[in-house]
């Protein structure tokens, strides 16, 4: 399943409870950076979509308001076992929040707590593309489409 299929599988979901009004990007370290560009571009162009970034412990232990069926949580670990990013996926769950995961590893324990799961390739021979911080702008960019598409189109249908 691409990015797009599975924002739009995430969108139809909670269709009737408001659509997607939030997004997290939680993570620990080095996957934390890779996260970045897309909290970079979610707050340069979303106008109706709020974004928030987090390292996995102070999401648990500082948790947003916000956080609940109209969330979209991304958690990345590269490992996939790292506790903090597990524990965050499954505070996430716990709120009815939509999980995306992203990982390496097809055992990680992050992957318990996914309503969807990106494997992903590592290594000197993987294309940029296929890395977490692509992966992660290609679903915050799918994400703001379709939510603002879909404000775009509720507008039109009233008129």
């Amino acid at each position: 399943m691409n990015t797009k299929e599975i924002i739009n599988a995430v969108a139809k979901e909670i269709e009737d409870k408001g659509g997607i009004r939030q997004v997290f990007l939680v993570a620990c370290g080095g996957s934390l950076v890779d996260m970045y560009p897309a909290k970079y571009f979610l707050d340069s162009e979303a106008t109706k979509l709020h974004v928030g970034m987090y390292t996995a412990n102070e999401f648990v232990y500082a948790t947003p308001k916000t956080l609940g069926e109209n969330s979209l949580v991304i958690v990345c670990s590269h490992g996939g076992n790292t506790p903090e990013s597990v524990a965050a996926a499954k505070l996430a769950q716990q709120h009815q929040a939509h999980t995306i995961t992203l990982t390496h590893n097809a055992k990680a324990q992050l992957i318990e707590y996914a309503s969807h799961n990106i494997l992903y390739a590592w290594g000197n021979d993987t294309n940029v593309v296929d890395n977490p911080m692509a992966i992660i702008l290609n679903l915050c960019v799918d994400t703001l489409q379709q939510v603002e598409v879909s404000i775009i189109t509720l507008i039109s249908n009233r008129e």
